[in-house]
């Protein structure tokens, strides 16, 4: 079988190998050999026509590795004739990334069509780690303007760092309408989460790595720091996180402004699941009375020793 673009054919050539299924019409004068995958086709008419990027949802597919779909959404500066197995749009912008070797529209402009939801799960992608800000900044650089729709993702996404724990935290304090910046320098040293309007820093340790001598040190110096030129800084663990996503989040967006009644500023033993003995079994519950310890077994029944007759007194 054949491969590629079909080039050379004259028409009744043409209909007569569309008609036996060798030959698929994407559009007028643009045949492909055989019925090739959606990302197959991708690749081809990107080869046949270099000046073709992938945009919305297809260049939302590629950047977050997933089963590329049809219609195919393309997008360039020239014209293409119009096709079910695509939707083409143009546009002034040339500026592309490269991903799995599929040439993807700018993403700043590509998300612009997607869903909220679909576009934020792109940026966290392909913005995340302390190389997301070099990144975002050079596609940022690449235009006169970022759209309107890619900004708002922008700040509701959870941007610049890949850490599980520090991404749902900084989601929560963004839903609450406050601005969030992850992997921000203060002094000579990053912190995890930051919000530059109320001066707030917050580290989320992981206890392997945070155990170790010389992260400990630093992380004693570095608090020091940030507190001494001025911001209030704040310190959690993966766990608290894991167990507590709502008290860390409250406790953070109130810093400022903190009330002291509420249970996480009681003592942790109290209520803390890091801290707290072991809960009960499933078995050691009572429907009514609630939690029951466990019974002591009861000692074995050994049989009772038989009578023996008293010996007869016998003379000394």
């Amino acid at each position: 079988m054949k491969h590629g673009i079909v080039c050379g054919l004259s028409k009744g050539a043409l209909a007569t190998r569309v008609r036996r299924g060798e030959i698929t019409r994407l559009a007028k004068g643009l045949y492909v050999w055989g019925r090739p995958e959606p990302l197959e086709l991708l690749k081809l008419l990107q080869e046949h026509r270099p000046f073709l990027k992938a945009t919305g949802t297809t260049a939302a597919q590629v950047l977050l590795g997933e089963t590329v779909t049809f219609p195919l959404r393309l997008a360039s500066v020239e014209r293409m004739p119009t096709s079910t197995f695509y939707v083409h749009s143009r546009v002034s912008v040339e500026s592309f990334v490269t991903s799995s070797g599929i040439r993807v529209l700018n993403p700043l402009v590509a998300m612009k069509s997607v869903s909220p939801e679909l576009g934020i799960r792109v940026f966290e992608s392909i913005y995340s780690s302390k190389a997301g800000r070099a990144r975002l900044d050079s596609h940022r650089e690449a235009l006169n303007v970022t759209p309107v729709a890619s900004q708002r993702m922008l700040e509701q996404a959870a941007l610049f760092t890949d850490s599980g724990a520090e991404v749902k935290v900084a989601k929560g304090l963004k839903r609450r309408g406050l601005k969030v910046e992850c992997n921000v320098v203060i002094g000579h040293y990053t912190w995890d989460i930051v919000l530059p309007e109320l001066k707030v820093a917050v580290e989320i340790n992981g206890m392997k790595f945070h155990s170790q001598q010389e992260s400990w040190l630093r992380d004693h110096w570095k608090n020091n720091e940030g507190a001494l030129i001025g911001w209030l800084t704040l310190r959690y663990t993966g766990h608290c996180v894991a167990h507590h996503l709502d008290y860390v989040i409250d406790q953070i967006a109130n810093a400022r402004n903190p009330d002291f009644e509420k249970r996480y500023f009681k003592f942790i033993g109290f209520w803390h699941e890091g801290v707290l003995p072991p809960k009960p079994k499933p078995w050691e519950y009572s429907e009514h009375l609630g939690y029951v310890p466990p019974v002591p077994p009861e000692p074995p029944d050994y049989p009772e020793p038989p009578d023996f007759p008293e010996p007869p007194d016998c003379p000394r």
